[in-house]
C-alpha cells in the first residue's frame, strides 16, 4: 500500500460518529482527586498575602493581542486510537520540530498502567484544532510512535 493510499485509509476510517465515540482518557484534577486535596490543603494552612495590581498602560510593547484565538487552534487537537471495537482520544499538541510533525501527548495515551502494556499502534491519528466534530484542519495518520521512558 502507498503512502498516500495509507493515508486516505485512515482518514476515511476516522467517521464523525467514531470520533464522537471515542472514550477520553484525558485526566482531570477534581476537589475529590487526593493529589488535588493534598495541594489545597497546603495552600490553605500557609499566610495570607495580596499584591497590588495595576492596570496596563497604552504604550505598553510588552504584550498585544496577536489573533483572537491564538495559535493553539491548529498546534492543539486530539489523538485517536483504536484498541479492539473501542475508540479512545486524548489531548495532544504539535511541537516545533525540523519535520514539523511530531505530536505530544500524556504517557498515561500511549501505555496502560494496569495492564502494563503499550496500547497497539492500530489507526492512530492526529486531528488539529479538533472541537465537537468539527476537523477544521483534517485528520493526520500517524507513521511512527515513540516514547520516552522515565
Amino acid at each position: 500500500m502507498t503512502l498516500d493510499a495509507f493515508n486516505q485509509q485512515l482518514s476515511n476510517y476516522w467517521t464523525s460518529d467514531k470520533l464522537k465515540s471515542a472514550k477520553s482518557l484525558d485526566i482531570s484534577l477534581s476537589k475529590t482527586n487526593s493529589k488535588s486535596q493534598l495541594i489545597n490543603n497546603a495552600v490553605l494552612t500557609g499566610p495570607e498575602s495580596s499584591i497590588a495590581g495595576s492596570l496596563p498602560t497604552n504604550n505598553s510593547t510588552k504584550s498585544k493581542i496577536i489573533s483572537p484565538n491564538g495559535r493553539q487552534v491548529y498546534t492543539t487537537g486530539r489523538v485517536f486510537w483504536q484498541v479492539g471495537t473501542t475508540h479512545y482520544t486524548c489531548s495532544a499538541a504539535v511541537i516545533v520540530s525540523k519535520s514539523g510533525d511530531i505530536i505530544c501527548t500524556a504517557g498515561h495515551c500511549v501505555y496502560d498502567t494496569t495492564s502494563k502494556t503499550w496500547y497497539n499502534q492500530n489507526n492512530w491519528v492526529f486531528v488539529p484544532g479538533y472541537n465537537n466534530d468539527n476537523t477544521p484542519y483534517g485528520i493526520w495518520p500517524m507513521r511512527r510512535a515513540t516514547a520516552l521512558v522515565g
